[in-house]
């Protein structure tokens, strides 16, 4: 059977996976399948200059039918010329910012069955030209919406829009308070959330509707109230939750609510989140990952431990994914570890260079050889079926130019040394280990393989 043998249900289906270069190289082939995949090329578009925003909007102006086959639009923020003075109303961009806001509102009223949306500068946007949320309100099909620089005066025309598809929205905000639950309330179908830059208030969970769809929710750089989102969706299964930076540990308190229910995966900095969580952590939590590195250095002391070793006890993870600095972190770290999640299985940890290494090359080489006398031996207090190792790989490129032989073959051999040895070192620790992994792997230069040979023959 051919391709052409599909009956005319299947072959459209097939075709609608394919877009841009690959649906052009497709449609050159014969008329048939021409047919089937010329407006295939523009179903995914990418603006990434001003240019490219002004050739769309002349591409979909030459024929009006054009705009209903582009169902995923981009527009960067590189795409503004006045990006860096747009309330400057005293310069001259002031014209092209204008022009840039009726070119997006032309576009966005051609292409009226969009699937996916990126918008960047929303509020922007909306002050030279407020037909742009009329446009978005328009967008009946969206099943993804990304959009930057919600502001108070944005908000209330989201708020009313009605996007009955929506599946993944993603907001991230200006430096204003205000709430979104009104908004997620009109979005029967919303599985993923993500609120960058979210001040937010506290919100009551008897004041709205609860939202059964959400199931992965993202709250990043935000405030500590953003956290009470999730009061509101009983089926989450996963989340990340990161403080802005401004929110110390002694400034924040443990938000109040009710305990989520079991979650597949919790994403955490480190403890100011775990603080402000703690009163709402779950009994289980499959994956625990900590994004705050536990390392430290001569003047860069250790993070405290403690926090996240109650979390460990109180919610018994599986698996756990740490960042750390072999041979620098607390000698104790591993065996509270083990005695505060005696279920975990799978351990992921990147390994960071120690800080005082002031060159990327000294601290792969200290790191290399860190890893190999100290970690395989701190490890075997786990009972660890699978471990993955994060080493960084750097080539050649990292040494400095005043590097001297000598200090090239160190760098050659400590790679070579610590791919080859690291995992068999580790292996042999941890007695329950059946699967291990070096990840960064990547192939070996010339000059690499030809030190290998030497090695081996010496």
């Amino acid at each position: 059977m051919e391709l052409l043998d599909l009956n005319d249900d299947v072959l459209p289906l097939i075709f609608t996976h394919l877009h841009g270069e690959s649906a052009l190289n497709a449609s050159l082939t014969c008329k048939q399948i021409f047919e089937l995949a010329i407006h295939r090329v523009v179903a995914v578009v990418s603006c990434h200059s001003f240019e490219e925003l002004r050739r769309l909007d002349r591409y979909l102006s030459g024929t009006p039918s054009r705009g209903r086959h582009i169902e995923d639009l981009t527009i960067r923020y590189q795409t503004y010329q006045g990006a860096y003075v747009i309330y400057n109303v005293a310069t001259p961009t002031i014209g092209w910012n204008l022009e840039e806001a009726c070119l997006v509102v032309n576009i966005l009223d051609k292409a009226r069955n969009l699937r996916r949306l990126s918008l960047f500068r929303l509020h922007s946007l909306s002050q030279f030209n407020t037909r742009v949320l009329l446009s978005i309100g328009g967008l009946r099909h969206l099943r993804s919406f990304e959009v930057e620089e919600i502001s108070v005066s944005t908000m209330p025309m989201l708020n009313i829009t009605v996007f009955a598809e929506l599946h993944t929205l993603w907001l991230q905000f200006r430096d204003e308070a205000m709430s979104v639950v009104t908004l997620l309330s009109r979005l029967p179908k919303l599985v993923t959330l993500t609120l960058v830059e979210y001040r937010g208030e506290y919100e009551e969970l008897s004041k709205h509707p609860l939202l059964p769809s959400m199931r992965h929710l993202r709250l990043l750089f935000v405030s500590p109230y953003a956290l009470s989102i999730t009061q509101f969706c009983p089926n989450l299964a996963t989340l990340a939750f990161f403080l802005a930076r401004r929110h110390t540990l002694e400034n924040i308190a443990p938000l109040p609510g009710k305990r989520l229910q079991p979650l597949q995966s919790l994403r955490v900095c480190g403890n100011k989140e775990l603080k402000c969580i703690e009163r709402i952590l779950p009994a289980t939590i499959h994956h625990l990952d900590f994004t705050e590195p536990f390392s430290g250095s001569v003047g860069h002391p250790h993070p405290d431990t403690s926090a996240m070793e109650s979390a460990f006890r109180r919610t018994s993870p599986i698996a756990t994914t740490l960042w750390i600095t072999p041979g620098l972190a607390p000698i104790s770290l591993w065996p509270a570890v083990a005695n505060a999640a005696p279920k975990l299985r799978v351990l992921t940890i990147h390994s960071l260079p120690p800080y005082q290494d002031y060159s990327m090359f000294q601290g792969w080489v200290s790191l290399t050889r860190i890893a190999q006398n100290d970690l395989p031996a701190q490890l075997s207090a786990l009972s660890l079926v699978a471990l993955t190792i994060h080493m960084p790989t750097p080539s050649m490129q990292v040494l400095p130019h005043t590097a001297s032989q000598e200090e090239e073959l160190q760098f050659i051999k400590a790679l070579l040394t610590g791919s080859d040895v690291l995992p068999q070192g580790v292996a042999d620790a941890i007695r329950t280990l059946r699967f291990v992994t070096l990840a960064g792997p990547r192939r070996t230069t010339e000059d690499e393989d030809r030190t290998r040979v030497a090695m081996t023959a010496t």
